[in-house]
């Protein structure tokens, strides 16, 4: 996965990797950034030394680009080495559309979860009414 991930971009610069082009020898290197990556990678150290694979920040390769987008900006990856996910700290890294995409989702989650635990009809017309001002907030931002 390492070998992968220092092929993006965001993942060289984060780690500041300096390669001599003629030897492809390292030059240098950040060890601080370096050893945060290895735990979005691979997960923190235990005591015992080996890692804890459960707390990775990703599981494939596949998530690899979303990893070097946030780790390319200095807020979302204080963000995420903050102790938050990579979807928490996407949204610092979002377009205004991937934003509002974003919200659309939640709220429509939000939905599902309170249909799920049968919410009172209280619970349920606050979120409708949520629900609207969140709809009619996403249309006149995408209008602008």
């Amino acid at each position: 996965m390492l070998g992968e991930a220092l092929g993006r971009a965001g993942i060289k610069d984060f780690i500041r990797l300096q390669i001599d082009p003629d030897t492809l020898d390292v030059v240098s290197f950040d060890k601080r950034n370096l050893s945060l990556l290895l735990n979005d990678l691979y997960g923190p150290k235990k005591s015992s030394g080996e890692r804890d694979s459960g707390a990775k920040v990703v599981s494939d390769t596949r998530s690899l680009s979303r990893l070097a987008s946030v780790l390319a900006s200095d807020k979302a990856s204080s963000v995420l080495h903050g102790g938050k996910t990579i979807d928490e700290a996407e949204i610092y890294v979002d377009t205004l559309e991937q934003s509002l995409n974003r919200l659309s989702k939640l709220t429509e989650g939000i939905s599902v979860l309170l249909r799920k635990l049968l919410a009172t009809n209280e619970v349920l017309s606050a979120y409708r009414n949520f629900d609207m001002a969140v709809r009619k907030f996403v249309k006149e931002s995408q209008a602008k």
